[in-house]
Parts: structure tokens; sequence; C-alpha cells
């Protein structure tokens, strides 16, 4: 019987504790991808809104807009 043993304690498994670690970090990255993902989802409806808030004080001719860029570009841009 070795000294862990005799004292009523277990030695742990240093590849599980690495194992737990790696799974932490690897959810840690995953969290925090999520936030950006979602932060950058909520920018471009933020975007894209804007885009047809601003279109709604122009006349609607996108076609033959004067300054090159159409509505539907604009809006193909946020996507």
């Amino acid at each position: 019987m070795d000294d862990a043993s005799r004292h009523g304690r277990e030695e742990s498994d240093p590849s599980a504790s690495a194992s737990a670690s790696a799974s932490s970090t690897v959810r840690g990255r995953l969290a925090a991808d999520r936030a950006d993902t979602v932060a950058r989802l909520a920018a471009l409806g933020r975007d894209f809104d804007g885009i047809v808030a601003a279109n709604a004080l122009v006349a609607v001719d996108d076609e033959h807009d004067p300054e090159g860029g159409t509505t539907r570009r604009g809006r193909r841009d946020v996507r």
C-alpha cells in the first residue's frame, strides 16, 4: 500500500487534469467567439436598418441614382 492510500488520499490523474483544463480553454474560446459573432450580427443588423431608414427619405428609383451607389448594393454590402 502506498503512502496516499494509507492516508485516505487518492492520487489525481495528471492526464485527467490536463484534459479538463484543455476542455475549459476550448469552452472559453468558443464562448468568446460566440460573443463576437453575436455582436457582429447585431452591428450588421443596425447597419442594414440604417440603410433601409436612410432610403425611406430618398426617391425609390435606385436604378438611376446620380451618385452611382444603389439601394440594392448598400443592402448587399451589409450581408
